[in-house]
């Protein structure tokens, strides 16, 4: 069992992260020093006009809730704070961006802290924001900092290894995937745009700017699949309704649906995909998990299981493992909670883990 308290408030950590609604002033990554308008505010840098009509995008059909059960979490004795993103590795290695304490935190299966990557800096290894860290299919460690404006990637040993991004013109970037064979893409929020690197480093094609329903507007995370496709969520659009898009590896436009979750004041929607193909979202609203299927035609509630257990306080981002298990990052609570379906999660050795006590 591992339970933890947050010892600093995230407002008073995350100052001069969290400047606006959506982009939340992450503009520390030098593109601009114009301040980054809210949502529907038409002022965000090259947001251009929105499309008056969704166009045409499908509305998923709800299917009936599945049920998981929380198997473990994670993070005891790491002193969390305010922790933002998570990846986990194929050998079950979760990496946890502990933002407040300018580091990642990795931790193995058993939930073991085994090593601390990163200090707080502007040099490399470095970081000043470590928002969002991802795992190739090597086990390199690839980390978002929208402060610098960059990508920093580190060996499986934890070494620094290089950087990505740096002098791309980010603005305020906001989500970031990596793909098994070390792709990248960034969902550079402020710039209305997802740019994708090659292995290489290199910049591959022109980023993903617009949509068959318009110019991208404020995208706030993406996400690879087994076939290098991408989606990509944006959280706010035409009728004040949200979109996931799927993108080809070139990036070619190829499906989109409307999604319901929308963005909070500090927190937007968080995309992962399974081994089987399923989308999930965070519903940042209802504290939930949704799980479209890889068209978006349909929609599954995720619910939990126990009744110990009635929703998350505050999701920071989400990943899925080869097993499919599920991991949801916590702000609030600062912990990572594993979801398993309760038949995967009866067949482990060991029991579930006691939940924390609930928020009064």
């Amino acid at each position: 069992m591992i339970r933890i308290r947050m010892t600093t408030p995230w407002q008073a950590v995350a100052a001069g992260l969290l400047a606006a609604p959506l982009v939340w002033g992450l503009a520390g990554c030098k593109k601009s020093e114009a301040p980054v308008a809210g949502p529907g505010s038409g002022a965000t840098k090259g947001s251009g006009t929105e499309s008056s009509s969704a166009g045409g995008l499908g509305v998923p059909a709800v299917g009936p809730a599945e049920p998981l059960l929380v198997a473990a979490h994670l993070g005891e004795k790491a002193h969390l704070q305010a922790p933002r993103g998570l990846a986990v590795d194929s050998s079950g290695n979760v990496f946890v961006a502990d933002t407040g304490n300018f580091r990642v935190v990795k931790f193995d299966a058993s939930g073991r802290e085994t090593a601390v990557i990163g200090r707080k800096g502007s040099g490399p290894g470095e970081f000043e924001s470590p928002w969002l860290p991802a795992v190739d299919g090597k086990g390199q460690l690839y980390v978002l900092d929208p402060r610098r404006g960059r990508v920093s990637i580190f060996g499986n040993d934890g070494k620094y290894l290089r950087k990505i991004g740096e002098g791309s013109g980010f603005y305020s970037p906001a989500g970031m995937a990596v793909a098994k064979d070390g792709a990248v893409a960034v969902a550079d929020t402020g710039g209305n745009r997802v740019v994708v690197f090659g292995p290489d480093g290199q910049m591959r094609g022109e980023p993903i700017a617009s949509t068959p329903q318009g110019k991208l507007i404020q995208p706030t995370d993406a996400a690879f699949d087994a076939k290098g496709n991408i989606y990509v969520i944006q959280p706010t659009g035409p009728n004040g309704k949200g979109t996931l898009y799927r993108f080809d590896p070139d990036g070619k436009y190829q499906t989109a649906w409307v999604i319901t979750s929308v963005p909070s004041t500090t927190d937007t929607p968080r995309l992962a995909v399974g081994p089987d193909g399923r989308v999930y979202l965070s519903d940042i609203e209802h504290g939930r998990l949704i799980a479209y299927d890889p068209d978006g035609k349909k929609a599954t509630p995720l619910t939990f299981a126990a009744g110990d257990m009635d929703r998350f306080r505050r999701i920071g981002n989400i990943a899925v493992d080869e097993k499919g298990r599920i991991f949801v990052m916590d702000v609030d609570a600062a912990l990572v909670y594993r979801l398993e379906k309760p038949e995967a999660a009866a067949a482990q050795p060991q029991k579930a883990a006691t939940l924390p006590p609930k928020p009064r």
